[in-house]
C-alpha cells in the first residue's frame, strides 16, 4: 500500500506538470502554468520530503501513506474542478470548500503535534490542539479567498466568485462551508487523535522494518 501511495503521488506530479504546460501552450494561461507546474508538485511532495528528513526515525511508514493519501485527495478534488467540474450545474465548488478543510485537519494536526513533541500521547491537550487546527484552517480559507482575488486582478482569472451568485454571497458561502468543514475535521481530531497518532509511532508498528526493506 505504501508503494501504491508513492506511485500515486508520482503520477499526480507528472499529470500536474503536463496539464500546466498544455494550458500554457493552448491558452497562455499563466496561472495554470505556475500553479500546476510549480506549486502543486511542491504541495504533493512535502510529506515525503519531511518524512525522510525529519520524521522517519520516530514514525512508521503508515504515517507517510496517510499523509500522501490526504494530500492526493485534496489535489485531485481541486484538479477535477479546474478541468471542468466547477462549471457544471452542481455545487462542486461548495463540496470542495466543505471537504478540503476536513482533509487538512490530519496533516495540520500532525505538524502541530510534532512541534509540541510529546513523550506521551496522553500529554497532548486535545482541546487546544483541535482549536488550533480549526483556527489555522479558517485562516487558510481566508488566505485562499485573497489568493483567488489577487489572481483575478493580476492574471485575469475568474476564481474569486461565481458571477451567477454575486461576490458577497459566493464568498460568504465559501467561508461558511470552510468553517463547517474545519469544525468537522477538528472534532475528529478531538475524538480520535490519540488512537490515530499512536498507530504512527515506530514502537507501536512491529511490521515497519519489513516495509522499510521493501522500499530499499
Amino acid at each position: 500500500m505504501r508503494l501504491f501511495s508513492s506511485r500515486l503521488i508520482n503520477f499526480l506530479i507528472v499529470l500536474s506538470i503536463v496539464l500546466g504546460i498544455i494550458y500554457f501552450i493552448k491558452d497562455r494561461n499563466w496561472h495554470s502554468f505556475y500553479f500546476l507546474t510549480f506549486l502543486c508538485p511542491i504541495f504533493l511532495l512535502w510529506p515525503r520530503y519531511f518524512y525522510r528528513k525529519i520524521w522517519q526515525k520516530r514514525y512508521n511508514h503508515s504515517l507517510l501513506k496517510i499523509l500522501e493519501y490526504f494530500i492526493a485527495s485534496i489535489f485531485t478534488l481541486n484538479l477535477l474542478g479546474n478541468i471542468g467540474l466547477y462549471s457544471i450545474r452542481i455545487e462542486y465548488d461548495s463540496f470542495v470548500h466543505l471537504t478540503v478543510p476536513m482533509l487538512l485537519a490530519v496533516p495540520i494536526g500532525f505538524i502541530l503535534t510534532t512541534f509540541s513533541n510529546p513523550k506521551n500521547i496522553q500529554n497532548i491537550n486535545l482541546f487546544k490542539l483541535s482549536l488550533t487546527v480549526f483556527l489555522i484552517i479558517i485562516v487558510l480559507g481566508i488566505v485562499w479567498e485573497f489568493y483567488e482575488y489577487i489572481n483575478d486582478k493580476l492574471l485575469g482569472t475568474s476564481m474569486f466568485f461565481d458571477p451567477r451568485q454575486g461576490i458577497v454571497l459566493d464568498t460568504s458561502l465559501d467561508l461558511i462551508l470552510d468553517t463547517i468543514g474545519a469544525f468537522i475535521g477538528s472534532l475528529l481530531i478531538f475524538l480520535k487523535w490519540p488512537q490515530w497518532y499512536s498507530k504512527w509511532l515506530i514502537d507501536n508498528k512491529k511490521s515497519d522494518n519489513k516495509k522499510r526493506q521493501e522500499l530499499s
